[in-house]
């Protein structure tokens, strides 16, 4: 004859339950991290004769996707002392004029570089937020 034991079951359950709580948290403190990760390569690649553009890289809050997972838009905000738009700046760069000129590509080739470690660091911070909840 054989015999099952559960013992355990309950408290393994309650963790399950608090893990399930704390993805929301972990989420955010994940995408926070690799926008960290991101922000400082952008604001490290930016050309510097555009005046503030590198100070300008910020990251959003995180938020939800409508699909599924969680976001943050990182991008040149603000305007520069001339009144333009430092996303216009940087769009121009990226892409040069109309004309072909002055293309100096610098945000989606540092994006593509640091994508790794910025993956890494996401799932560091929102491993060791679900490993402390389910700690305690």
């Amino acid at each position: 004859m054989a015999s099952l034991d559960f013992n355990g079951l309950d408290a393994q359950m309650q963790r399950l339950s608090r893990l399930g709580k704390s993805i929301e948290p972990a989420a955010k403190k994940g995408i926070k991290a690799g926008a960290k990760v991101i922000v400082a390569a952008l604001k490290e690649a930016a050309p510097r004769e555009t005046g503030g553009l590198a100070e300008s890289v910020k990251a959003k809050a995180p938020k939800a996707v409508p699909t599924g997972g969680w976001s943050s838009k990182i991008l040149p905000d603000g305007t520069s002392p001339t009144g333009e738009p430092y996303a216009k700046i940087g769009n121009i760069l990226e892409y040069g004029w109309s004309d072909g000129t002055r293309h100096k590509p610098w945000f989606y080739d540092t994006v593509d570089k640091v994508a790794d470690e910025a993956k890494a660091a996401c799932a560091a911070a929102a491993q060791a937020e679900l490993a402390k909840e389910a700690g305690s």
